[in-house]
């Protein structure tokens, strides 16, 4: 989503054009990679992770960012022989980007279950948990729960809390996309999302809101 940039990004930006520098591993560009993980590090540790032991990238969006949590959630979960059986929980506000994450990982459409929201657009976790055991007792194999902190449609925040304890109780990889709205972390309305603090999550983090180049996320 387009955003005016600030000061400190344009100057990012023009010092990364004439460096043009690569940075996809520390054995070739160390450099890049140790700005990449200490700034991860101090985003966490401004959201309340501990900064430490945070881990992450920066990609090229939120869509890329979906794609890239849930092949992690799927090589985590399940089996090569699993995976035409894995399944995943959205709501029918989730971002499009997670089915085509998971068409573009090879998986079926078919596969992604979109549970319905109640009356303000929170997915529904009673529905949800229904879902689940069915596709357990059919052999299924529940991989990936998404949940959204701030809907692109509505800026609607999903139970986050009570989605992570359901993740838990089966075993599932239990993402966030924050792309709309996990900025709220760094402001003042940061208790909006305090449910956070307690999961164990590997959220999509909102860039939309930082006054950044397009290509960062």
């Amino acid at each position: 989503m387009p955003n005016d940039m600030s000061p400190y990004s344009i100057f990012g930006e023009f010092i990364n054009s004439i460096h043009n520098p690569y940075g996809g591993g520390c054995s070739i560009s160390g450099g890049t990679a140790t700005l990449e993980n200490e700034t991860i590090g101090w985003m966490g540790s401004l959201i309340g992770y501990d900064g430490e032991k945070l881990g992450g990238q920066f990609v090229s969006g939120g869509s890329m960012a979906n794609l890239t949590a849930s092949i992690v959630a799927r090589d985590d979960k399940l089996k090569p022989e699993e995976f035409i059986k894995g399944t995943v929980y959205v709501s029918d506000q989730t971002h499009s980007s997670v089915t085509k994450a998971i068409h573009l990982m090879g998986l079926p459409k078919k596969n992604v279950r979109i549970v319905p929201t109640i009356e303000d657009f929170k997915m529904d976790i009673n529905k949800l948990e229904e879902i689940i055991k069915d596709d357990i007792l059919n052999d299924f194999k529940p991989f990936l729960l998404v949940g959204s902190s701030g809907t692109t449609n509505i800026g609607s925040v999903d139970p986050l809390g009570k989605l992570g304890e359901i993740a838990e109780k089966y075993k599932i990889w239990y993402h966030v996309d924050g792309a709309y709205g996990a900025s709220v972390l760094l402001s003042s309305h940061k208790d909006m999302l305090r449910e956070l603090k307690n999961q164990t999550l590997l959220v999509g983090m909102d860039t939309n809101g930082f006054f950044k180049p397009m290509d960062v996320e």
